[in-house]
């Protein structure tokens, strides 16, 4: 796994401020750029998206799933993301979410 996760405070406003969201199928992603050569990520899956099994569940696939794709699209790395997801993440196909993910991911090759 080469993901790291977001831990400094102005990375996340960055998010709010700064960031650029992008979206395919049941994820949205928004990214900035960061000064670090290994991409870091964030995951937002709130008490509305279900039991803790559910939010567990997601992050996993999520994480997992982004970790396949990023290795793909190593001009990302010096970057920082959060990560969304609809509930259809439990219901889809692991080989959709990378589908899913990995449009994203050209979708900010083609805006940084």
């Amino acid at each position: 796994m080469i993901l790291s996760r977001v831990s400094s405070k102005d990375t996340f406003s960055r998010f709010q401020t700064e960031g650029i969201k992008v979206s395919s199928g049941p994820v949205s992603v928004v990214f900035v750029p960061i000064e670090s050569k290994k991409p870091q990520v964030a995951m937002a899956i709130t008490k509305k998206f279900g039991s803790a099994v559910d939010r567990n569940r997601a992050r996993r696939r999520l994480r997992h799933a982004f970790d396949e794709v990023i290795q793909n699209h190593t001009e990302l790395y010096s970057n920082a993301f959060l990560l969304f997801g609809s509930r259809k993440i439990l219901s889809c196909d692991y080989a959709g979410l990378v589908s899913s993910l990995d449009d994203c991911c050209s979708q900010i090759d083609k805006r940084s």
